[in-house]
């Protein structure tokens, strides 16, 4: 992901990942087809020190200290990437092997590596060798994942859906 660094980067994925979800949910619904939403990772391990303390002094040091609305959302927004940073470390591995694995069901052979995936998947979806309903259901599972990874941004618009066309 690149981005720029002026930008609200929290704002950014939670609109990436909300608006890629309620895409695949609106093209399924155009289908007739149903997006079956994944099993997500157990909330275990050991959460980060690191990103504990950075989040604290954040909350209780340097948000509290910072005048002006705009330095106030900042601090903010950095507290969601600091959780996000978190998820990703705890869960970033997990989420990456089920899409694989699902990825390699679609496309009836292993995938190694994320970009390899994406890579084969991009060349079938151009080759048409994949219907469209499967490649939905699939990449309507990866943005549930991807929703649920990055959590703390995405909770910036709960629950969010494209309105029905009329």
């Amino acid at each position: 992901m690149v981005s720029d660094p002026h930008e609200p980067l929290a704002w950014y994925l939670a609109y990436r990942y909300v608006g890629d979800r309620s895409t695949l949910e609106s093209m399924a619904e155009s289908m007739g087809c149903t997006i079956a939403r994944p099993e997500m990772p157990r909330q275990r391990g050991a959460p980060d020190p690191l990103a504990d303390a950075a989040a604290y002094a954040l909350e209780h040091d340097i948000h509290p200290a910072v005048s002006g609305s705009f330095a106030q959302s900042r601090t903010r927004d950095v507290a969601i990437l600091i959780q996000c940073m978190e998820r990703v470390r705890r869960f970033g591995a997990e989420i990456g092997r089920a899409d694989r694995a699902e990825l390699g069901v679609l496309l009836g052979r292993r995938i190694r590596t994320a970009a390899a995936g994406i890579e084969a998947l991009n060349a079938a979806i151009r080759e048409r060798r994949i219907d469209d309903e499967r490649m939905i259901q699939f990449l309507g599972r990866r943005t549930y994942r991807l929703e649920w990874l990055y959590a703390p941004a995405t909770q910036l618009y709960p629950d969010r859906r494209w309105a029905t066309l009329d």
